[in-house]
């Protein structure tokens, strides 16, 4: 990948997190209209609620930009790393695990009285699979987006997967995982109404420092994997 490209995607991912950084510091600074220290800790509710919303989003943002610069690229699955090439074939897996999908080559052995026999099922699928590996890895790569799912809740786990589904280093954030949960358990809490309290300022402060670095960090891990072409095999 060409140095002035990933400049470009670099650029892109940190406007993307500045602008959202800067509308949360927006909204954090309103507290200092608020005298009543009880009515600020039920602002930070809804702190909290934008706070969780921009670390999604970024995620979200910032991993489907990856996926579209290596996209870009044309690789040939061969050439790339293994957890890219299984994320881009992310639709012939799912074909290949669905039980119910016959293989083709097995409709013609047996026409259309299939015989009700679930292990020679498999057993087709997989010699399918396996007589047209080659093939598959000598197409050009291309990661479909529904490979990037933040689930509507962003646990660590599903960060996680994320981080692995591209090839990224997938503990990165290990330290930071309780601090996520405690998050995610709060914003939850506040949106299905079981959270009725308000939020102290330290809370939300240790909130915010764990989310702000994730998503900075993300943009490194990117910067990185462009730079070294870890995408590659």
């Amino acid at each position: 990948m060409e140095d002035h490209k990933i400049l470009s995607i670099i650029e892109e991912l940190e406007l993307n997190w500045t602008e959202r950084e800067q509308e949360l510091n927006f909204l954090k600074k309103q507290l200092t209209l608020i005298e009543d220290n009880e009515q600020k800790k039920i602002y930070r509710k809804s702190l909290v609620l934008m706070l969780y919303s921009h670390y999604e989003g970024f995620c979200n943002f910032a991993f489907n930009t990856y996926i579209m610069a290596v996209n870009e690229e044309n690789l040939l699955r061969r050439d790339a790393h293994e957890c890219l090439v299984t994320a881009s074939m992310h639709d012939t897996f799912t074909l290949f695990e669905d039980e119910n999908h016959k293989e083709n080559r097995y409709r013609q052995m047996f026409g259309k009285s299939l015989p009700n026999d679930n292990d020679l099922k498999r057993i087709a699928k997989r010699i399918h699979l396996v007589t047209s590996f080659d093939d598959l890895l000598n197409e050009t790569l291309k990661i479909p987006d529904k490979v990037i799912n933040t689930e509507s809740n962003l646990w660590p786990k599903v960060l996680k997967k994320l981080l692995y589904k591209v090839g990224l280093q997938y503990d990165t954030f290990k330290q930071h995982e309780e601090t996520i949960k405690s998050l995610l358990n709060l914003r939850n809490g506040i949106a299905h109404g079981a959270h009725t309290q308000g939020v102290d300022g330290q809370e939300y402060f240790k909130l915010e420092e764990a989310t702000f670095s994730i998503n900075r960090t993300i943009i490194k891990l990117i910067r990185e994997a462009l730079i070294e072409k870890s995408y590659l095999k």
